[in-house]
């Protein structure tokens, strides 16, 4: 069996892209909508005061109602992140005063994720770094803890749909297979006929992205873009600060 000899595989969420930023318009976004269609005419810091109200209610809910329960249970990370976007609509719709049917919950969730997708934006140098690692020879994928609807959107959004082969999804892939669980990445080196010696990762969480490639045996670049120190027994292969420095670490 022939295999890929270089393939890059890259963490999606604040190291392609910056997700705070896009999860911040998108509530943004979603909050003007929802106080619009309750008559209320609330400042702009009663905005954003009553948005992260919501988000913050949302989470607990979903700690408390899924996570606790779950235990050491594997986790569906599709059902989680569906969870706290009902949740947060909801929460966001009492804070209104506007009626809590079941349309207007999903109307408003389905709101925030297209929002989101429109919102989402590669973090500097990161389009300058994909092409010039692409015109190297390199083969890219892509390896998210997230919804399918957090990454296959917004790369559509982008442009970059057709860039990463192939794109592993934790909410695609089913309970359990979440980084830094090894399996995501088997999944990901098999889809790619790619040998782990043969293969890199890149992402910006030492436990989940560099930790659980390290177990696959495949190098891992840690994308330190905070430049954070951090207490870890996590070694990668090398660390960046911006991925434009790819290129000249990897070629």
């Amino acid at each position: 069996m022939t295999h890929v000899r270089r393939h890059l595989f890259f963490d999606f969420g604040n190291t392609l892209v910056d997700s705070d930023a896009a999860a911040g318009a998108a509530r943004r976004a979603v909050t003007v909508r929802a106080a619009s269609g309750s008559g209320i005419e609330p400042t702009a810091n009663e905005l954003h005061t009553r948005s992260e109200h919501a988000w913050v209610a949302a989470a607990e809910k979903v700690d408390r109602d899924y996570y606790a329960p779950l235990g050491d249970g594997p986790i569906d990370s599709q059902l989680a992140a569906e969870l706290v976007i009902a949740a947060y609509s909801r929460h966001l719709l009492a804070a209104f005063g506007s009626e809590l049917t079941s349309s207007a919950v999903r109307t408003l969730s389905d709101a925030y994720l297209q929002e989101l997708a429109l919102s989402t934006a590669l973090l500097p140098g990161v389009g300058e770094a994909l092409a010039e690692l692409s015109s190297a020879g390199f083969r890219m994928g892509i390896i998210s803890d997230n919804m399918v609807e957090y990454v296959e959107p917004p790369l559509r959004h982008l442009g970059l749909a057709d860039h990463f082969e192939p794109v592993i999804i934790s909410g695609r892939e089913g309970p359990g297979v979440i980084k830094p669980n090894p399996e995501i990445f088997r999944r990901a080196l098999r889809a790619a006929n790619c040998e782990a010696s043969n293969a890199v990762m890149i992402g910006d969480n030492l436990e989940c992205d560099i930790a659980g490639a390290r177990t696959c045996g495949m190098r891992a670049v840690w994308f330190n873009r905070a430049a954070d120190i951090q207490a870890s027994d996590q070694e990668p292969y090398a660390i960046v600060d911006d991925l434009r420095e790819l290129p000249d670490l990897l070629i």
